[in-house]
């Protein structure tokens, strides 16, 4: 009855051992696929942040053409800035000879037509004092 008991207990052990081992070939089945899981999920993780680093760098790439630009564009625009201020510098100064020279030509309209009015009063005048002459020497004679 002992022998029955050791080799009933040796056979519980054995199925034991044989359920043990079956849930281990089972459990190295799951960690092995786990495990594949794992290393695609690295490599996608990899891939993922290589294209990143790609967007990243054309992102980077992007910004550094346009603050370049920009900059040029700033430089162009204060260069059309100072070239306006000094087109407005010159015509405003042109503006001003224009305007003296009209008011030197009004002041030398004015004055022609006061000369031309004299003159005009001086021959009438002559010819008042011609014709009074005539008249006197006329008269006389």
């Amino acid at each position: 009855s002992l022998r029955h008991h050791h080799g009933e207990a040796a056979r519980l052990g054995e199925v034991q051992l044989a359920r043990l081992r079956a849930q281990l070939e089972e459990k190295e089945v799951e960690f092995t696929a786990l495990r594949e899981m794992s290393r695609r999920a690295v490599e996608q993780s990899r891939q993922e942040a290589s294209q990143l680093q790609l967007q990243l760098q054309a992102v980077q790439a992007e910004l550094q053409a346009s603050l370049a630009k920009h900059e040029v564009l700033s430089k162009e625009s204060l260069e059309m800035r100072r070239e306006a201020k000094e087109e407005q510098a010159k015509l405003s100064a042109q503006l001003e000879a224009l305007q003296r020279g009209l008011v030197h030509g009004e002041a030398w309209q004015a004055q022609f037509v006061e000369t031309k009015d004299t003159l005009r009063a001086l021959r009438d005048d002559n010819a008042r004092k011609t014709k009074l002459m005539e008249r006197l020497k006329e008269e006389r004679d």
